[in-house]
């Protein structure tokens, strides 16, 4: 690049952006907080302005729906959760109040009502992960039952 003259970091970021999006469902997020890999000059003045501490959990309201078992039909339960809940830490509560068995639970997300929904498969994952925010729908059900 250096004897070419080229940038070595034009790239499209509109294709960028679509190959990665079906990879990580928080993309544009965390673009915006971390800043494009892709332009690391732009990254570091960034950094240097918003060098501040570690940032405080709080809470997110959820709305908890069942797509299966005895629970289905019932209105929608709105519960509050600390953003950084883990998946594994989530499913016991949710599999004692929708009276479904825990070691088959599956938990679907939709953030936006015209998105579709998103399998919360990582247990070891949190909310921040999955892009949560409040007033969510996450949908409580059997695996086995899908």
């Amino acid at each position: 690049f250096k004897h070419s003259g080229q940038n070595p970091y034009e790239y499209d970021y509109e294709a960028f952006q679509k190959y990665c999006i079906g990879r990580h469902p928080r993309l544009p997020e965390l673009i915006q907080m971390y800043g494009n890999p892709y332009e690391p000059e732009k990254m570091k003045e960034e950094k240097k302005i918003s060098e501040s501490g570690p940032k405080k959990s709080r809470m997110i309201s959820v709305n908890l729906s069942a797509f299966s078992g005895p629970a289905l039909g019932k209105p929608p339960v709105k519960k509050k959760f600390s953003d950084n809940t883990l998946i594994v830490n989530l499913k016991p509560v949710l599999s004692k109040m929708f009276s479904v068995p825990q070691d088959t639970i599956l938990l679907r997300l939709k953030t936006d009502p015209h998105q579709p929904f998103y399998d919360m498969t990582e247990d070891l994952k949190d909310f921040l992960y999955y892009g949560v925010k409040d007033d969510c729908e996450i949908w409580v059900g059997d695996a086995q039952e899908v």
